[in-house]
C-alpha cells in the first residue's frame, strides 16, 4: 500500500467517525413520518446534553395547547412550543424528544440521545408530548398509533430500554410528593 493511499484511507477513516459522532442518533423509522427539526424550521440548533445511557422510562406528555390536524398547524404549534421554552422557560430548546401532531406525524423535538427537562427530577428519560390538551379528551387513533410506532422504532435501534415503562406527566408529581 502506497503512502497516499494510506493517507486517503485515513482521511476517510477520520470523516467516517467525524460525522457519526456530530450527527447523534438520526435514523430513519420506516412506520413513521418524522418531521426533523430542519423541516418544521427549529431556531434553537442548540443540543444540551447527551443522554448517558438509553432511557428505562418514556413521560407522556400533552402541550396544553390547540390540537391540530394539518402539518401546517402542527408546525406552526411546534414552533410556538419552542418559542414558549426558550424565551418564557428559558430552557434553550423544546423539553420533549418527540412531538406527535394530529395528523399522526411525529415532530422532532431534542431528538432521541438528547436529555430534556420534560419532567422535574427525570431529564435523563425520554419525553413525547401530544400536541393539544388532552385532560377530558384522548388523542386520536392515529396520535396514538405514531406514539406506539415511535417507540418501536426507538427499541430497534438501540434507542430506548426493551423493557421500560411508560408514565403520564402526572405519575412524577406524585412520585415527587412522597
Amino acid at each position: 500500500m502506497t503512502l497516499v493511499t494510506m493517507l486517503c484511507l485515513k482521511a476517510i477513516l477520520f470523516l467516517v467517525i467525524t460525522a457519526s459522532l456530530t450527527c447523534g442518533l438520526n435514523f430513519d423509522c420506516n412506520n413513521i413520518t418524522l418531521v426533523r427539526r430542519e423541516e418544521w424550521g427549529s431556531t434553537a440548533g442548540v443540543k444540551q446534553h447527551n443522554m448517558p445511557e438509553k432511557p428505562g422510562r418514556i413521560f407522556v406528555h400533552h402541550t396544553n395547547t390547540e390540537e391540530c390536524k394539518t402539518t401546517t398547524d402542527c408546525i406552526k404549534l411546534v414552533r410556538g412550543e419552542e418559542k414558549f421554552h426558550k424565551e418564557l422557560l428559558g430552557q434553550g430548546d423544546i423539553d420533549v424528544q418527540f412531538l406527535i401532531g394530529g395528523d399522526g406525524k411525529v415532530y422532532e423535538g431534542r431528538g432521541w440521545d438528547a436529555t430534556g427537562p420534560h419532567t422535574l427530577g427525570y431529564p435523563n428519560d425520554f419525553g413525547v408530548a401530544f400536541i393539544g390538551t388532552f385532560n377530558k379528551n384522548f388523542a386520536s387513533v392515529k396520535m396514538m398509533n405514531a406514539f406506539r410506532e415511535l417507540i418501536i422504532c426507538g427499541i430497534q435501534h438501540g434507542a430506548i430500554k426493551k423493557d421500560h415503562s411508560i408514565y403520564g406527566h402526572r405519575d412524577a408529581r406524585m412520585w415527587g410528593q412522597d
